[in-house]
């Protein structure tokens, strides 16, 4: 089962655990209900910024949204290096584990700090202010997901 699949029937699971309708839980994350509503139908998918925002409202991790695991052995993993952070807001949801799993790639091999990486990252691609929020929101949640997974 691919993650696009896996994503729609997650989201749709979790919003009606947490007694949420598609209105309420889209007006939260900043969408229309129609939005929300090909998001569970699997014809659209969030982007990182929607994708961190429905993880903290339905009070789980985008790993569990996309039904991966950071630490997934049927995933090659990729270096930092090949994600174009000047784009970071048009990265495809299904590389979001890619990501995460390379920025702790990234910890563990240069033992680099997040506010390091954070800094780093920022000044390579000559992030704007929404990208450096966004890449901000990707570390924490890569931070956490981490820590979930012990």
């Amino acid at each position: 089962m691919s993650t696009s699949s896996i994503f729609p029937q997650r989201l749709k699971e979790l919003r009606l655990k947490k007694g949420f309708t598609q209105s309420e839980l889209g007006e939260k994350v900043g969408v229309k209900q129609n939005t929300f509503t090909n998001w569970e139908n699997g014809k659209r998918e969030p982007n990182f910024e929607k994708l961190l925002l429905l993880a903290k409202y339905l009070e789980t991790t985008t790993d569990n949204l996309l039904g991966r695991s950071i630490l997934s052995i049927d995933t090659v993993p990729l270096p930092i290096t090949s994600f174009d952070f000047s784009q970071i807001e048009n990265i495809p949801l299904e590389q979001y584990p890619n990501l995460k799993q390379a920025i702790v790639l990234e910890y563990m091999r240069h033992g680099t700090r997040s506010t390091q990486l954070l800094q780093e990252i920022t000044e390579k691609y000559h992030l704007n202010k929404q990208q450096i929020k966004l890449l901000k929101e990707i570390i924490e949640d890569t931070k956490s997901a981490f820590i979930d997974e012990f």
